[in-house]
């Protein structure tokens, strides 16, 4: 069963996503320039709302991290420990769990890791228990006995955004975890250019007889309405979240407040582009996901009618998704939920699906609807 959850949103002059060049990201489609947000970028700001506006999930998501060694270390040393002994052994015991350390640097690994918030304490936590054995020469095969109900744990019991994006550890491959969650990077439903702000900073402290700037600078932005797409596989998120099925709802749930909600912070002290989605449709089925990003394959353009781009973009959606069932056959099993900013009528929308007058109430009837689906069909 998946979830799709399709959005446009306007935001007004920003950079919020910069590429090495300082400038925000872009791409080609359709032939045309088109502003861009990377996936990246957006599940970021998925994870940081996670851990600052739903009190459920604050300190029980993963942590992103080279710095392992040094962490571990630390409590070891809190602990009284000397630090060169400790060094040594977490060596050992994070080769044990197939971690490789930097060739430069023990208290890094080789790669960046995804792994659950309590993982370093519990690691340190074994290494004091073990505190003796573990210091003996030869002790790998003592070490990979000791680890192995940890490193099941490391496998099996998963933080909530581990579940959703998955995790890779190229030297550890039976940690590695199927994402759950599929997230494309938004682009701009129509053609853009990009700006160019010239500033200048004063020196509050300059005599009026001086002139000239302190500081001079150029930022690039542009102003763009965004199509973002994600997909939900919600029986591989059961299957991560070893079958806790309340719990996946309540991460469903989470995961769509989160993605409506949430807005990548680049530049923002300087350009505040804080604007939520106008048009949200959430789309429940068992039938494969369709993206209806070619619905802009064709850049939206301001008509005659002076019809803004924004509205214009969610007609050209609404007209693209009807094409599309036409075209391909409307699934039995398919449950839509939209809501808008304001009262403009779908009237396509309205016959496949079921309009809702918030957020929270789409929220609510998503997770209602998932929650009897894998109840009947376990």
């Amino acid at each position: 069963m998946f979830l799709e959850l399709h959005m446009i949103q306007n935001f007004s002059p920003s950079c919020l996503n910069r590429d090495d060049t300082n400038t925000p990201k872009d791409c080609v489609f359709g032939g045309f320039r088109r502003a861009r947000i990377s996936s990246q970028c957006l599940k970021r700001a998925i994870r940081k709302y996670f851990n600052t506006e739903i009190e459920q999930f604050k300190e029980r998501l993963g942590i992103r991290t080279r710095f392992l060694p040094r962490q571990i270390i630390r409590k070891l040393v809190e602990n009284g420990k000397a630090e060169e002994t400790a060094t040594e052994v977490v060596k050992d015991v994070l080769e044990g769990l197939n971690f490789n350390l930097d060739s430069k640097d023990k208290k890094q690994t080789e790669v960046l890791l995804f792994l659950n918030q309590d993982t370093p304490d519990k690691i340190a936590q074994l290494i004091l228990d073990n505190w003796e054995p573990f210091q003996k020469k030869d002790n790998a095969k003592l070490i990979k006995e000791k680890l192995k109900p940890l490193s099941g744990e490391i496998k099996q019991e998963l933080n909530p955004d581990i579940a959703l994006f998955g995790r890779m550890v190229a030297s550890s491959t039976d940690l590695n975890v199927d994402a759950a969650c599929y997230v494309a990077h938004a682009f701009s439903t129509h053609k853009v250019d990009m700006e160019m702000d010239f500033f200048t900073a004063v020196d509050d402290l300059q005599e009026e007889t001086e002139s000239g700037a302190a500081h001079m600078g150029i930022l690039m932005y542009n102003s763009s309405c965004f199509y973002r797409y994600s997909v939900l596989d919600l029986n591989q998120l059961l299957t991560n979240l070893q079958k806790k099925k309340d719990f996946m709802i309540s991460l469903l749930k989470g995961y769509l407040e989160a993605s409506i909600n949430a807005i990548p912070t680049g530049k923002q002290t300087s350009m505040a582009a804080f604007n939520k989605p106008d048009f949200i449709m959430a789309a429940l089925h068992c039938t494969q996901p369709w993206s209806l990003a070619n619905a802009f394959a064709t850049p939206a353009t301001i008509g005659p009618k002076s019809e803004d781009i924004l509205h214009l973009s969610m007609k050209r959606l609404e007209r693209y998704l009807q094409d599309t069932l036409k075209l391909f056959g409307n699934s039995n099993d398919l449950s839509l939920h939209y809501c808008l900013s304001d009262d403009t009528k779908m009237e396509i929308l309205e016959k496949i699906g079921k309009r809702c007058g918030s957020v929270a109430e789409l929220i609510n009837a998503i997770g209602d609807i998932a929650n009897g689906r894998l109840s009947s069909s376990t």
